[in-house]
């Protein structure tokens, strides 16, 4: 009768034993996939940097932008006011000419920051594109990641649930 009870409680122990062994692999799984979840969090840190930086660079090419805009506005006007001034009065045909060569001067300063601040405009644009993009797919690698980690706890907490019931039952003797 000892070695029957021996035997029985040698068998607990060793089911106990395969119990934690399971467990033990559950914990390298769990540890495995937060790991995983870090990597992933790193490099959406990093994305989201890219992404600010891009942001920064796309405002100050804005601001170029609106200097370029903004010089044009004063050319036109500068413009509008030779060709009034020429209507006005022959004699003034002086200033008029002064007030249109000044016009031009400015059209002319002004079209190369344009064309150069739509250009960096658009470039920010498709920086900013690449950065959503890449920011969206680590956004994707932290939710899998995430989601084995949730499956990885449920297998773990079920595992060592019926491991604990099993245990239980054999030390009652159902």
């Amino acid at each position: 009768m000892l070695t029957k009870d021996f035997l029985q409680e040698a068998l607990i122990v060793e089911e106990l034993a395969m119990g934690f062994l399971k467990i033990a692999h559950a914990v390298v799984l769990l540890a495995r996939n937060l790991f995983q979840m870090a990597l992933a969090v790193e490099k959406f840190s990093r994305d989201f940097s890219q992404l600010a930086m891009a942001v920064r660079k796309f405002s100050k090419d804005f601001f170029q932008l609106a200097l370029a805009v903004k010089l044009l506005a004063m050319a036109t006007c500068l413009t509008a006011k030779a060709n009034e001034l020429f209507s006005q009065d022959i004699n003034s045909m002086a200033k008029a000419i002064d007030s249109l060569t000044l016009a031009v001067e400015l059209f002319t300063l002004a079209i190369d920051p344009l064309a150069m601040a739509v250009e960096h405009f658009t470039m920010d644009i498709e920086l900013l594109a690449m950065a959503i993009w890449s920011t969206a797919r680590v956004n994707e690698s932290f939710t899998l990641a995430n989601d084995s980690l949730a499956m990885a706890v449920e297998l773990f907490s079920k595992d060592f649930s019926l491991k604990s019931l099993a245990v239980w039952e054999k030390s009652s003797g159902i």
